[in-house]
């Protein structure tokens, strides 16, 4: 429950406020009524209020997908980066999929995923890219993407780079996260993944947390679409979960980007309802 639901400060008249009595000592419990802040949703996640909440926004250069899913009806899920960004908006595909109190967008595996119909240069010229998820996978299905980054018309797998779950292995094109081992299930986390060509090396995420390396050779450039939650394979199952924000760049974030934009999320976390 957000802090403005629970108390309405137009109704405060005295400096304290009575919160109950202590189970243990049977004294009352009080605050004074300066320490209570307002909070506006609408401004966390990138602003300040002037009341004490100060989260950064995520890092723009190279965001070429920013997706909040935050709509409230329709199909559409609107695309938040910067006017330039070539990826577009995107349509869900199928009716599977339920809107979680006009925050976050379910997927529940019935073939049910959100398309995109532009086509877009997912790296730069040195083939780095990255990108990140704020998201709660309710079951483990082998293959299942997260992020599918495929060649339109091209025969399934060619230049392909995405972001799945399978059993841990790592690979060029592609990366996998172990849920056994590394992700829990049910649990709202930023995953992130990405190709970084100064180490040669794909990388995996959680929470900021480097949970994954590969050294392989770089992702092929070329013009690509992009798909999640659904694979280029049609014998791959497809995502169970909610998606609560996607963003997609076209470069790799360092630490400290990586770090700005953990604190980014928990800003935009807070703002929707999110426990994260």
């Amino acid at each position: 429950m957000q802090l403005s639901q629970a108390l309405s400060l137009s109704s405060i008249t005295d400096n304290t406020i009575f919160l109950g009595y202590d189970p243990t000592t049977g004294r009352p419990i009080q605050i004074l009524a300066s320490e209570i802040k307002s909070y506006n949703p609408q401004l966390a996640g990138g602003n300040n209020n002037n009341n004490g909440y100060n989260f950064p926004s995520i890092i723009q250069t190279g965001l070429i997908g920013d997706f909040q899913f935050l709509e409230t009806s329709g199909t559409t899920i609107n695309n938040s980066a910067p006017s330039s960004n070539p990826i577009g908006n995107g349509v869900i595909q199928g009716s599977g999929y339920t809107r979680n109190d006009n925050s976050g967008l379910y997927l529940n595996n019935a073939s049910t995923y959100i398309s995109f119909a532009n086509t877009f240069q997912l790296t730069d010229s040195s083939g780095d890219f990255y990108c990140e998820a704020l998201i709660n996978i309710d079951a483990y299905r082998s293959w299942a993407r997260l992020f599918e980054f495929y060649v339109p018309g091209a025969t399934p797998g060619t230049n392909e780079v995405f972001f799945c779950f399978s059993n841990g292995n790592n690979f060029p094109g592609g990366t996998s996260v172990n849920n056994v081992l590394e992700y829990p299930l049910n649990t709202n986390v930023l995953l992130g993944y990405g190709y970084q060509s100064s180490n040669n090396s794909w990388y995996v995420f959680i929470n900021n947390m480097q949970t994954a390396i590969s050294q392989n050779s770089a992702p092929a450039i070329a013009s690509r679409s992009l798909w999640l939650g659904k694979s280029s394979y049609s014998g791959d199952p497809y995502l169970s979960g909610t998606y609560f924000r996607a963003c997609v760049y076209n470069q790799f974030l360092n630490a400290s980007q990586r770090a700005n934009n953990l604190t980014a999320h928990k800003g935009f976390a807070l703002a929707n309802g999110i426990y994260f």
